[in-house]
């Protein structure tokens, strides 16, 4: 008995977009800087939807895509960060060029940070201002020890970003987007 191959279809193709949508929208709330990883499919179904290639072609670029967001997956293995900490070092290396000492170094405050974040993060913390405050002092100590290419207009960004995304992340009462 001879086996076919059979081509993909419009079907498997948008099984494959499902499969992706699922995969990825936590991946991005985790961690605000895969946004692009989002952005990329969103370009992949669009320029589909226009007709500019067929659902084998598009096909064939979702299992592509699937495999990125797989060794994307795996990066904090890779760089030997928790998702947590992945998340504070991504933010800090958006708009610095770093040697490998300093990338060591900003891994080692990312992991600080999370460390020393965990018991200031009380019920509510958002809620008062004394707390607010609290946080954004950790964070700006923490970050006191970024390598000198976090000069005086890239320090102060940093610590926003950082703190920002504390905010939105962890709401208090030991919640996170990264307790299950």
């Amino acid at each position: 008995m001879v086996s076919r191959i059979t081509t993909p279809k419009q079907s498997d193709a948008e099984r494959l977009k499902n499969i992706i949508e699922r995969k990825l929208q936590p991946m991005i709330m985790r961690n605000r800087t895969r946004q692009d990883l989002q952005q990329k499919f969103m370009d992949m179904v669009e320029e589909y939807n226009l007709g500019a290639y067929n659902a084998e072609e598009l096909f064939r670029r979702l299992e592509e895509f699937i495999h990125e967001l797989n060794v994307e997956d795996k990066r904090t293995v890779k760089e030997g960060l928790t998702e947590e900490e992945l998340a504070i070092f991504d933010l800090l290396l958006e708009d610095v060029t770093l040697s490998d000492k300093e990338r060591t170094k900003v891994k080692a405050i990312a992991k600080m940070l999370i460390s020393n974040m965990q018991d200031a993060l009380v019920i509510d913390w958002r809620k008062k201002q004394r707390t607010k405050a609290k946080i954004k002092n950790l964070i700006e100590e923490v970050l006191d020890e970024l390598p000198e290419a976090y000069d005086d207009d890239l320090w102060p960004k940093a610590c926003s970003e950082v703190f920002m995304h504390v905010y939105e992340k962890y709401p208090g009462q030991g919640q996170s987007v990264y307790v299950h």
